[in-house]
């Protein structure tokens, strides 16, 4: 009897010391399993674009100097600096009487011509001949009249085009002639851009017709039309750009630096991820991806790198997640969890 309740207890022991490992090995596997927080974005499918500035100058789409058409006498001044003008509007005018004179003579002698005719038109005795000659002196004294007409509008000085005037050299009661300038207008509405380029920049501008603008002194962007381009380097060797764009409030003075905004698609329809979100290892760029609440390691081939974005290649899709923060501490097929406010839309 004493033996058999020894051989019972003896097999009791053998059971409890049994059972403690597979109960420790049951509560390790019940902690959970270690998760590290990362940030991810979305992987989206596009063109990657290089965006590059170019320094560049607001200058009048037009600036001219009028001259007079005539010699003499300025008796008139219309206009001072700072003046705004019309097209056709008059500056100023040079002494002309005689030219006046003139006028009033070649009116009265095709008042005669005219009446002339009528009187040769009513004779009964009137030959074709006759006739002839009284229409051919009508059309002489129209000519005449025309010409002394132009001469008296020489007098009068007047803008091309409309704008602002930015000089006048001469003053009322002053003698002026064709050979000097006496006023000086421009037009900033619309308002050219002028910029020397690269070799590389003209390039991509040339298949362009529109380009941005950012003039900085008033914190706007425009979009300006590319009106000129030029085939031919200058001495400086670059290239000169000219794009004009609209300015009806004259806000945009000549002057004031403009920056182009140049954008050149580099890659097109590629994959394209956070460039933050790379990391290399032994010479090999890869990237983390987060499916089924685990990182994934993914190799990739960088196709182009910028700073915010590259275009890669590799086993992804569009839509994926991939991280961008905490990469540096995963491994493949470690847990992770994704912090508050860390994926973007």
């Amino acid at each position: 009897m004493y033996a058999m309740l020894v051989a019972a207890a003896l097999a009791g022991t053998a059971v409890l010391s049994g059972c403690t490992p597979e109960a420790e090995l049951s509560t390790e596997q019940q902690q959970e399993e270690r998760q590290t927080p990362v940030q991810v974005e979305k992987v989206k499918q596009g063109s990657l674009t290089l965006q590059s500035e170019i320094l560049g100058t607001a200058a009048p789409s037009t600036a001219v100097d009028v001259f007079p058409k005539m010699t003499g006498e300025l008796v008139q001044l219309d206009v001072k600096k700072g003046d705004k003008v019309k097209k056709g509007q008059r500056l100023g005018r040079v002494k002309g009487d005689e030219l006046q004179s003139q006028v009033e003579l070649d009116e009265y002698a095709l008042e005669i011509a005219q009446n002339q005719y009528k009187a040769i038109a009513r004779s009964e005795h009137t030959t074709d001949i006759e006739r002839d000659q009284a229409k051919i002196a009508i059309e002489q004294a129209k000519l005449r009249l025309r010409q002394s007409r132009s001469q008296l509008d020489n007098t009068s000085i007047t803008t091309p085009f409309a704008g602002e005037i930015v000089n006048v050299n001469g003053e009322a009661g002053g003698f002026v002639t064709t050979g000097s300038p006496l006023f000086s207008i421009i037009s900033i509405d619309p308002i050219k851009i002028m910029s020397q380029i690269s070799a590389s920049q003209m390039l991509v501008l040339q298949t362009k017709n529109e380009v941005e603008v950012e003039i900085p002194d008033l914190n706007k962007t425009y979009t300006a039309k590319v009106s000129y381009l030029s085939p031919l380097t200058n001495d400086s060797g670059f290239y000169t750009l000219e794009a004009k764009l609209a300015n009806p409030e004259e806000k945009i003075k000549p002057g004031m630096v403009a920056k182009l905004v140049v954008n050149q698609e580099r890659q097109k329809d590629a994959l394209l991820v956070p460039t933050e979100s790379i990391i290399e290892k032994n010479g090999q760029p890869y990237v983390y991806i987060v499916k089924d609440g685990r990182a994934a390691m993914k190799e990739i081939e960088v196709l182009e790198s910028q700073s915010d974005l590259s275009a890669i290649a590799g086993e992804l899709k569009a839509g994926d997640e991939v991280v961008t923060k905490g990469q540096m501490t995963l491994a493949d097929g470690h847990k992770v969890k994704r912090i508050e406010g860390a994926q973007k839309p």
